[in-house]
């Protein structure tokens, strides 16, 4: 995985962030309005690839807390890795608010 995915993950969900976000989605939002549109498409895209692999829910979770550094666990909320993943694809595709 990418270093621009790890900084999504690590620096937008990490141990804290629910001191700095009210949500996931407006953890996601800030990423989206504090860098490029180039560093979006590259999680994007690295998003696209996960969704399009064959990795199994354990795997997804595995890269989403252990690798990527991650403490925002979706499967608390009841959201499956994989649709987890497929919901922060639909928030980072959205146009910009304004």
């Amino acid at each position: 995985m990418s270093a621009k995915l790890q900084q999504f993950a690590g620096g937008y969900f990490h141990e804290d962030y629910k001191v700095e976000f009210p949500s996931p989605d407006a953890a996601v939002g800030a990423f989206v309005t504090e860098f490029s549109e180039e560093t979006v498409a590259a999680v994007l895209s690295e998003i696209d690839d996960l969704l399009a692999s064959s990795m199994s829910e354990a795997e997804l979770y595995q890269l989403w807390i252990n690798q990527l550094g991650a403490a925002y666990d979706p499967s608390a909320d009841g959201i499956t890795y994989r649709d987890w993943f497929a919901h922060v694809r639909d928030l980072l595709s959205r146009p910009p608010a304004g």
